[in-house]
């Protein structure tokens, strides 16, 4: 589960591109719907 207000996510390969934030909600609800995905 995601902690804080947001998550902030970039592609550490390009670093300079800045981030991308999701709120805590929308990031625990994308990693939920690949765990189950994937089963």
């Amino acid at each position: 589960m995601a902690e804080g207000r947001n998550v902030l996510v970039r592609d550490t390969q390009n670093r300079r591109l800045g981030h991308l934030t999701f709120e805590n909600a929308e990031w625990t609800g994308l990693l939920t719907a690949l765990k189950a995905s994937a089963r």
